[in-house]
């Protein structure tokens, strides 16, 4: 069962009669189990939600979002063609908990969402973080939760930025992949197990573009770009730019490497993805609007 959203504003409503059959229509449809710190719906398989609103699986001609703080949001940047938030579009399985995400929107319609067809290797669902706004993330286990983007994700030629809102919590014995493609081989944005385990960067070349820090809820940049190739952590400009190979950003997977031998217990709020380089304007834009929206340092 579903809900139109658009039964709330039809203009043809406008009696009395009329509302209370409206609210007799909703409640036929299903209740809502609703999260009012976190500002989100969850708990019900296979729909849709998207903030404090919820929408059916399928998608609408008008599309329903949250009141937020700032219009420079990834989607107010130009070249986002991926844009991927908890709080604003997943698919969660019934109650009781824990409820696990089978599917994270794609609010860009350009990529599509990140899914996992079996509860049982899907990350789960946290729906506020009270040290960051409250905001709803998901957390891959480390064993073998991960999510993929569809076989018809787009290829995206170099340059690309991905921007990821996360905390990593796998041993630094362990090489931990945020994010896995693969073009033949496996390329990826990842943790180095070389001593001292700073972050790395690599489409066919692998450098070095983060350095070490503690584990905590962190804003990664990582521009992919050849040799002019570069990343940034919570705004702040890593090692320089460098050589991580002239790879196209394919098929994504979360949380783990092509081959799935190795998986990264890895907490994840938000993913962007964009087909250009920011120019200075639009990067301070979004890292406004990111640390403003998760509360972060």
């Amino acid at each position: 069962m579903l809900i139109d959203a658009s039964l709330h504003y039809h203009p043809l409503v406008t009696s009395p009669s009329c509302r209370y059959l409206r609210f007799i229509m909703v409640r036929i449809l299903g209740p809502l189990h609703t999260d009012s710190a976190a500002g989100t719906v969850g708990g019900i398989t296979h729909r849709r939600y998207r903030g404090s609103n919820i929408a059916s699986g399928v998608r609408s001609k008008t599309r329903v979002r949250p009141k937020i703080t700032s219009i420079n949001d990834p989607m107010s940047i130009p070249g986002c063609v991926g844009w991927w938030n908890l709080g604003r579009g997943v698919t969660l399985t019934p109650p009781p908990p824990p409820l696990k995400v089978l599917s994270i929107l794609d609010n860009t319609f350009k990529s599509g969402p990140f899914e996992q067809s079996s509860a049982g290797i899907a990350p789960t669902y946290h729906a506020a973080d009270p040290l960051h706004n409250n905001r709803p993330y998901c957390e891959f286990d480390g064993v073998n939760d991960r999510m993929f983007t569809p076989l018809t994700q787009p290829t995206f030629p170099q340059p690309f930025e991905l921007w990821i809102v996360c905390n990593n919590l796998s041993p630094t014995n362990i090489t931990a992949r945020i994010i896995s493609t693969h073009d033949g081989v496996e390329y990826y944005f990842w943790r180095s197990t070389t001593s001292p385990h700073p972050w790395r960067i690599n489409f066919g070349v692998s450098l070095f573009v983060i350095q070490p820090h503690p584990p905590a809820v962190h804003l990664y940049r990582i521009v992919v770009d050849g040799v002019s190739s570069f990343g940034e952590l919570d705004g702040v400009p890593q090692y320089p730019p460098g050589n991580a190979g002239t790879q196209p950003l394919r098929r994504m997977l979360l949380a783990a490497s092509w081959g799935l031998i190795e998986f990264t217990n890895l907490q994840l709020f938000d993913f962007s993805l964009f087909s250009r380089i920011l120019n200075p304007v639009q990067r301070q834009l979004l890292i406004n609007w990111y640390f403003k929206w998760f509360n972060l340092p």
